[in-house]
């Protein structure tokens, strides 16, 4: 079963969890119901979990802004 839940900015999430090759960790995620198959984790978590960078890229958001 997943549970999910919607927070306080009425955005879909559920808590997954993400291994690499030095650990794994759960993060809280938005759904994203234009899924394509990536997924997108912030540098410092990827470099926790021993990810290797395959690609970076600057994406705008619904809001406007740039991260």
């Amino acid at each position: 079963m997943i549970e999910g839940y919607i927070d306080e900015d009425l955005q879909s999430r559920l808590t997954v969890r993400v291994e690499g090759t030095r650990k794994s960790v759960e993060i809280d995620a938005i759904i994203d119901t234009g899924f394509d198959g990536s997924l997108c984790l912030p540098v410092p978590i990827a470099i926790q979990l021993g990810l290797e960078l395959s690609c970076s890229q600057v994406v705008e958001l619904a809001d406007g802004s740039l991260q």
